[in-house]
């Protein structure tokens, strides 16, 4: 009656009860995550990543190479290989390593 809030029963809305922490024992962030999703770590090794812009013109000598690489070096070709490396992602050394230990499924 007297108007206060002195409801000795608690808050009902939970957040009294639990408490959340976003590290590890060691304080490190958890999953070596920040705020919203960014990573977190020393700025030295997020700043160890580089970029190059290259002009489309190079982009398509580099690919083009690339493809002659892979046709000659899985004997297949130039489309088969241009087909096989898009598949892996660009990535030669996955290309080669799926053909080396299943061919016959990559080529199938």
């Amino acid at each position: 009656g007297d108007g206060s809030d002195d409801d000795s029963s608690g808050s009902d809305d939970g957040t009294d009860d639990y408490e959340y922490e976003d590290s590890d024992e060691d304080g490190a962030d958890v999953g070596g995550m920040g705020m919203g999703g960014v990573p977190s770590g020393p700025p030295a090794t997020l700043r160890a990543q580089s970029y190059e812009v290259v002009r489309e013109d190079m982009l398509m000598d580099r690919l083009r190479q690339q493809i002659e690489r892979a046709s000659r070096d899985l004997g297949v070709t130039v489309s088969a290989a241009a087909l096989l490396l898009r598949h892996c992602g660009w990535d030669a050394a996955a290309l080669a390593d799926r053909a080396a230990s299943d061919g016959s499924a990559l080529f199938a």
